[in-house]
């Protein structure tokens, strides 16, 4: 076997100059990122490869998630690149190691952090000028530098606890009469909390669960709660009202899968329509937005609300690597005068029940939008 470390962003262009089949070992934000290098330089990529599919996609950017014992199976050569985090990174590695000398070419990628992070930050310098204070661009710093490996530290001082998310007094104000929609509701435990903080004084919820399981939980956690008002929907919101496929896995992690396989569809509708066809709902206040990677297109489908409305926004940034750029973007140019403020949250308790600190720190980071 061959182990060889990319250093400089320049040996890419070499990466696989003996042109064996290139896998990617790795479907999360590192590998679609890498993916996404790789194919500004027209380097072929075969596929996505993982130890076990699990809840994975069947497929993502275009490329198949395979196991990396069908890989053996198929390819007598062939070439990974090693795209994980630093908490899975040593066990990949040993797990690739364990395979005969010659059968592959073993690539590392760790040292492109530092490329990675300069033009993370880049970015960031972009959107700065968004941002409502100064805490929101430290979050966004610290946060990159986080999610690149390089450490942790800096954002935990700066995170706030995991039960202030999506209501956090800190920048956001709830009043009396609010119309909340609540879009991602999985337990249905985000809206009590939320009618528990304005004392149940509220106009109407509206709720929508696409997932199967999700639904009949949050539908049953209502009806006991005895909360009125309070309209669920099993459709997931969008830019526009049609059928897609959906991995249905009833844990808070389903999501539209619009590239795969998923035997699984549901509806999705704009808000913006669904909006219109409730008599009762004159006005929208605060829409809160946890979606699994849809929701810039479910902001998109309610560009009329946030228009004539103006409400309250708290949304998830973390699902797709690009979000925490692209979403308030897109926010600002739907409503200039929207004051954007980004926070993150952690679970110290995570910690107590084994896990690293990669892993409880790596939690939602959210979006206000006041």
């Amino acid at each position: 076997m061959m182990i060889r470390t990319i250093k400089e962003f320049d040996e890419i262009t070499n990466i696989n100059k003996d042109g064996l089949p290139l896998f990617l070992y790795g479907a999360g934000s590192a590998g679609q990122r890498s993916l996404s290098i790789l194919n500004n330089m027209k380097i072929p990529v075969e596929d996505f490869c993982v130890s076990e599919q699990q809840n994975n996609p069947k497929q993502i950017m275009g490329k198949k998630i395979i196991e990396f014992k069908d890989i053996k199976a198929k390819y007598e050569k062939f070439a990974v690149l090693i795209a994980v985090g630093e908490a899975n990174k040593n066990d990949i590695v040993a797990e690739v190691k364990k395979q005969p000398c010659g059968v592959e070419i073993l690539f590392s990628i760790d040292d492109l952090c530092g490329y990675f992070y300069k033009t993370e930050c880049m970015k960031i310098e972009e959107i700065k000028p968004l941002l409502a204070d100064e805490k929101s661009y430290e979050i966004l710093q610290e946060y990159v530098r986080y999610r690149e490996a390089i450490s942790y530290e800096e954002l935990f001082a700066l995170s706030r606890p995991i039960q202030d998310q999506y209501f956090d007094n800190e920048v956001i104000q709830m009043s009396e009469n609010e119309t909340f929609v609540d879009a991602g509701v999985f337990d249905g435990k985000t809206t009590l909390e939320f009618a528990r903080l304005v004392k149940n004084n509220y106009n109407a919820v509206l709720l929508f669960e696409p997932d199967t399981k999700s639904y009949r939980i949050s539908k049953k956690t209502l009806e006991a709660s005895g909360k009125k008002r309070c309209y669920i929907f099993d459709e997931g919101l969008f830019s526009e009202k049609k059928i897609v496929r959906f991995t249905n896995t009833g844990d808070g992690g389903s999501r539209i899968d619009m590239q795969g396989e998923s035997i699984d569809e549901i509806k999705v509708v704009a808000l913006d329509d669904k909006i219109k066809e409730i008599e009762c709902i004159k006005e929208v206040t605060f829409i809160k937005m946890d979606i699994e990677g849809s929701e810039a297109e479910a902001l998109i489908g309610a560009k009329e609300i946030l228009k004539k409305d103006k409400p309250k926004l708290a949304v998830c940034l973390y699902h797709k690597w690009e979000d925490i750029y692209d979403i308030p973007k897109l926010v600002k140019s739907i409503r200039p005068d929207y004051k954007i403020y980004i926070r993150h949250y952690n679970d110290p308790e995570m910690l107590k029940c084994g896990h690293s600190f990669w892993e409880a720190f790596w939690l939602d980071i959210i979006m206000y939008a006041i």
